[in-house]
């Protein structure tokens, strides 16, 4: 385990490593993880995987509990509102553009095509908000006038 001072604070990379594992054994918190052909969710004891790295669509890997929200396992969503979709990263921003309105999720379901609708209270927990704007600078001191 490597530590290293600064200004007399040591950092311990070791926990730094542990953390996260720690806080995904806990049901208590909103955890989103998204490389942009996965994502991993979790909150209150829901789960949501999802994958599209084979570039065949995103792929449903697992829910808690199932089905979560209509999907479930296997499931491979096509469409938001109907505008395609094949990457997680895609789908994301298709569900933060759509806020507050529910959502038309068009799936694959085996050899089944079918659409579930998805409320905004509950597709909004997986879009990371936007981050809020920066305070706005103070005004510039006055200058002195020269007489």
């Amino acid at each position: 385990m490597r530590q290293f001072t600064f200004a007399g604070l040591k950092l311990v990379l070791g926990v730094a490593m542990i953390m996260p594992a720690i806080a995904m054994a806990g049901d208590w918190f909103n955890y989103v993880g998204d490389s942009g052909d996965s994502m991993n969710w979790r909150s209150n004891g829901q789960v949501l995987t999802m994958d599209s790295a084979q570039g065949a669509g995103i792929t449903v890997t697992r829910t808690r509990p199932e089905p979560l929200w209509g999907l479930q396992k296997g499931d491979v969503i096509e469409a938001v509102n109907e505008q395609p979709v094949k990457h997680v990263g895609e789908l994301l921003e298709r569900l933060k553009a759509s806020a507050p309105a529910m959502v038309a999720l068009t799936l694959r379901r085996g050899t089944d095509r079918q659409t579930i609708r998805v409320a905004a209270a509950d597709y909004a927990r997986l879009v990371p908000p936007e981050p809020p704007s920066p305070p706005v600078p103070p005004a510039p001191p006055e200058l002195p006038h020269a007489h």
